[in-house]
């Protein structure tokens, strides 16, 4: 279980574990019915499991369930198009806007039971020790969705972004002007620039991004928007304006660690890998809320 992307909360969380089993049980994760478009609910993290979640570290690991129905636009207009013709040259006469909308509707109704389905499973766990919530994705969007199927399970939830006293885009164009990162970060080979003022934007993949080309950019008002970089050598990753962590990839260093655990069973190496992986993140995100010149105080928010 290794996260490869990471949106980071603050989070005020004081349920014990058996209560959140229990919250959590009350929004277990359903299929969709005949005429459902979508559901959501909480799922096993580790499959084959009973409990909704998975402790570890001082960390509870969840994981939620989303089925959707696939309805391609293609197939609902051609549809409704049809339908729309066959009314038109009966009644002699065109179908407002209205019209057309609730007979869309109706289509939709109509092919919802035909239609396939789509699964996605979305992790995130819940760091005591630091009261940080860390979801693996790169979406805000889902990020905020997992968040919300939280709060309703469990009622008011207390959360904020994670925030820095630095602005990431202003350390990230820093440490791209003067050709290297801070201790213990590395630059990578890309890196996405743009001009707020007009529109510019420009990405460099595999580059030396100490270069006379890069430095040109910067030179005449471009800001570093997304930026490699290595964290020592256990972690690479892409972090971005809005303090989002896309592309993690954990070094192999720490997947032999887990390995010697000797886990049995699959969920004894997910045991393991949530435990070096939890462990690992917490780390990092003390360097790099460091070196953003440390967290923005709650009540500043």
């Amino acid at each position: 279980m290794w996260f490869k992307n990471l949106r980071i909360y603050n989070i005020k969380f004081d349920l014990h574990d058996l209560a959140l089993d229990a919250a959590l049980d009350a929004h277990k994760f359903a299929p969709c019915g005949n005429l459902d478009a979508m559901r959501r609910g909480f799922v096993p993290p580790i499959a084959g499991s009973e409990s909704l979640i998975h402790v570890v570290n001082h960390c509870i690991m969840m994981c939620i369930k989303t089925q959707e129905k696939i309805l391609p636009s293609a197939v609902v207009n051609a549809a409704v198009n049809e339908k729309v013709k066959e009314i038109e040259q009966a009644q002699s006469r065109k179908l407002g806007r209205k019209e057309r909308q609730d007979l869309k509707d109706e289509i939709i109704f109509s092919l919802l039971p035909r239609a396939f389905v789509r699964d996605r499973l979305d992790y995130a766990y819940i760091d005591f020790i630091n009261q940080r919530m860390i979801i693996n994705t790169a979406s805000t969007k889902r990020a905020e969705g997992f968040i919300h199927e939280l709060s309703l399970a469990i009622g008011n939830l207390p959360c904020t972004p994670l925030q820095t006293e630095t602005n990431p885009e202003l350390l990230m164009t820093e440490w791209v002007r003067q050709g290297y990162a801070q201790a213990p970060f590395m630059l990578g080979e890309s890196c996405e620039l743009s001009a707020p003022k007009d529109g510019r934007n420009i990405k460099a993949k595999k580059q030396d991004l100490s270069s006379e080309e890069i430095g040109n950019h910067l030179s005449v008002g471009l800001r570093v928007q997304k930026l490699s970089l290595a964290w020592g050598e256990k972690l690479t990753f892409t972090l971005d304006e809005w303090l989002g962590i896309k592309q993690l990839k954990f070094s192999d260093l720490l997947s032999e660690q887990a390995g010697d655990r000797k886990p049995e069973t699959a969920a004894e190496e997910f045991d393991a890998q949530f435990f070096i992986m939890s462990a690992t993140i917490r780390e990092f995100l003390s360097d790099l809320t460091g070196a953003l010149g440390g967290e923005v105080a709650a009540e500043n928010h």
